[in-house]
């Protein structure tokens, strides 16, 4: 397992993370309904009362390949309130093409890079 580094304060910044203004990357499956496809990707985080989206700290990812056809993908986070020892769970996701693999990819590169631009006051 990778293991992510996160920074200090990653269970604040995940308590308070707002909706960003410039609109995040969205790719819908195909075999999602229309209406789903079409969210707005406001309406589709889930929020908390006072309208900020509800995330938590990512602690590593692994990947595999499966069968030469699909990435499977496990996420492993925590949450506020644990003794911080291991990861809370995890997420175990699978990308099921090369190409959608690739959209995934460059879009974590691509918010990288706002990320970088924006620390260094860009």
């Amino acid at each position: 397992m990778r293991n992510a580094s996160a920074p200090r304060n990653a269970l604040a910044l995940a308590k308070t993370a707002e909706i960003p203004q410039q609109p995040p990357r969205n790719r819908s499956p195909a075999g999602c309904r229309p209406e789903i496809r079409t969210m707005a990707m406001d309406d589709a985080w889930t929020k908390d009362d006072k309208g900020n989206i509800i995330v938590f700290p990512l602690v590593g990812y692994e990947t595999r390949v499966v069968e030469n056809r699909a990435l499977a993908l496990r996420l492993p986070f925590m949450m506020q309130g644990d003794d911080q020892t291991r990861p809370s769970g995890s997420l175990q996701l699978i990308i099921s093409s090369a190409d959608d693999v690739r959209d995934f990819g460059q879009a974590l590169i691509d918010a990288a890079d706002r990320i970088e631009k924006r620390s260094k006051g860009a």
